[in-house]
């Protein structure tokens, strides 16, 4: 592998600069109304706005390797032309997530990252703009609608050495498992994450491709997804600024459109949820059976969150087909294991009723199928423990046995930014080891592969919206709110948050239990239940709003630690014996 091959005139120049008179990218933009905006660009012209972008990167001063924060209020297509100028200038991307991010979270990811300039999109948050100027007045602003105005960068100035290993783009962690983590993921990450996708998809070099992208490019699940297919020469993109009802109107107009295509789509449980209430309600956008048409002909990608029953059930009804099933995180790139595109219906069905059914020691303990290792790219291994301290730490599990997923490969990010104790934390030599789920593998009489099966995140972790929110932040966050907003101390209770499957089984519910300890916090108990749940849906963060509560003492060991494997089965009896907290 050359060190140079991933600069931008060999990645893109070729590619972007085909004399092809169709368009490769189809950006949709939808308004709050029915009306959807509907912009398309040739590579030739796509090309133009990069190098327009990467001038106005060289104009603010941005060195080789140094960051600029993403501002943005959505998907938005000048995202990507900004991204891949920074290809050409060897400048860092910092995203932001404009669905959760306060102003305060920017500003940290901000000084943070280090970054030395703020990339503006059409309907940015304008608190963000503010903390910063506020906070760091030397900050250089860019503006993408600069980019008509801008002159384009000359060939000469690009750069030319960016090495492997060099960062192509920061990506944050959600910060729902502490304070935000900057995962540094390096050129090698994405062109391993490309032959990845390449080989589950089963994908040849002259095969004609679409894309349809609809998850948000702050997350890595969509910016690993774009890049594959802005490499792939012959691929047309078509990029959503989010999901709305009309999702499902326009992916029909594609498969229209793009006839004779393989269509790609990758999504997540969310998406179906929502596409089962609205034939449920009536308020599908197009009528059923030409959806079902439309999505018959789609590969849809699911990811983030398992694939239970009803997922397959909804899947096999709505589009007459299983789905690719694949699975990763943030610090691996995006893909990790997934079901391969050789694996036909039948099998890809039996093997998720032996995951449904699976037994451990007689007990019932049932997993969810994502599919096998993205062999030869990334090595994968199930085992006992990933606490260094024990005496399994790293040892393998056997098949059907429970067991931490650990990963390895050209795949997983550099380091963490600003944070060497936290980078070492999580390898072992190159061994990932915090992904925090919990799987077994069952292997494949046919042909002696590791099928894998997801079970559960580790007991400390919940599943909301597809991230890893952490119970003990969740619980921190609302029991600041729950002592300000009563006027108690914080002494006279203790709240601990859990995530419970109760009215999703691939989306955790938050289950809250509070303990009123003193009689200043018993006093303010029918006021608290009468308000809490409403008020912190108001004013906390999106992954700590309570979905369900309770008064119950808190189950705690000798040190004062949570019990969360009791305080699940209390609080799933709880549910169990007041079905009416769940209608």
């Amino acid at each position: 592998m050359r060190e140079k091959q991933f600069q931008m005139l060999e990645m893109y120049k070729n590619i972007l600069t085909q004399d092809n008179p169709k368009p490769f990218l189809y950006y949709y933009c939808f308004d709050e109304g029915k009306k959807v905006r509907v912009k398309s660009f040739t590579r030739k012209v796509f090309f133009s706005l990069i190098k327009r972008a990467a001038c106005l990167l060289k104009k603010a001063g941005l060195e080789k390797q140094e960051k600029i924060l993403h501002c943005f209020s959505m998907n938005d297509y000048t995202d990507c032309v900004f991204r891949h100028a920074s290809t050409l200038t060897g400048t860092v991307p910092v995203t932001v997530n404009w669905q959760a991010d306060t102003p305060e979270k920017v500003l940290f990811k901000y000084k943070d990252s280090g970054a030395r300039a703020v990339l503006v999109g059409e309907g940015c948050n304008q608190g963000y703009i503010d903390i910063i100027k506020s906070n760091v007045p030397e900050a250089k602003f860019i503006y993408t609608y600069e980019l008509q105005e801008s002159d384009q960068l000359d060939e000469v100035s690009i750069i030319d050495d960016i090495s492997v290993d060099s960062i192509r783009v920061i990506v944050y962690t959600s910060g729902t498992t502490g304070i935000p983590k900057g995962v540094q993921q390096t050129y090698k990450n994405y062109i391993t994450n490309y032959n990845e996708l390449f080989s589950l998809f089963g994908l040849q070099e002259n095969d004609d491709i679409a894309a349809i992208i609809v998850n948000p490019l702050h997350h890595t699940n969509a910016s690993a997804f774009i890049d594959t297919f802005f490499r792939k020469p012959d691929t047309c993109i078509h990029l959503m600024s989010r999901y709305s009802t009309q999702y499902w109107k326009v992916i029909c107009d594609i498969t229209e459109l793009e006839k004779g295509k393989k269509i790609i789509a990758p999504v997540v449980a969310k998406h179906f949820e929502f596409l089962t209430h609205l034939i449920t309600t009536g308020a599908l956008p197009v009528p059923l059976e030409k959806l079902k048409h439309s999505m018959g002909n789609i590969d849809f990608v699911y990811g983030s969150a398992p694939a239970g029953p009803n997922a397959i059930k909804t899947m096999q009804e709505y589009a007459g087909k299983i789905p690719c099933v694949r699975y990763g995180s943030t610090e691996t790139t995006l893909h990790v294991i997934g079901i391969p595109y050789f694996l036909d219906q039948e099998t890809r069905l039996a093997n998720f009723q032996k995951g449904w059914n699976h037994e451990e020691n007689g007990e019932k303990a049932p997993g969810y199928y994502i599919g096998r290792a993205a062999a030869p790219y990334v090595e994968v291994k199930i085992v006992r423990s990933v606490d260094r301290n024990k005496q399994e730490y790293m040892k393998e599990v056997g098949s059907g046995q429970a067991g931490y997923i650990i990963t390895r490969g050209g795949n997983v990010m550099s380091s963490y930014v600003n944070n060497p104790e936290g980078t070492a934390k999580v390898f072992d030599n190159d061994w990932y080891l915090n992904l925090g789920d919990i799987a077994f593998y069952l292997i494949n009489t046919k042909d002696g592969a590791k099928e894998i099966y997801w079970m559960n995140r580790d007991v400390g972790l919940m599943i909301k919206g597809g991230a890893n929110y952490s119970c003990d932040q969740v619980s921190n966050e609302l029991s600041h709110f729950l002592a300000n907003k009563y006027n108690i101390s914080f002494s006279s209770f203790f709240l601990a948050a859990i995530g419970l499957k109760v009215e999703s089984e691939s989306e955790d519910s938050c289950c809250v239990t509070i303990e009123l300890i003193t009689e200043e916090a018993i006093k303010k108990k029918q006021e608290i239940e009468e308000s809490f749940k409403p008020l912190a849906a108001r004013y906390v963060s999106k992954g700590a709003k309570p979905d369900f509560f309770r008064f119950a003492s808190v189950p705690r060991n000798f040190k004062g630690a949570i019990l969360y494997n009791e305080m699940k089965k209390d609080f799933s009896d709880y549910l169990k014996q007041n079905p009416s907290r769940i209608n």
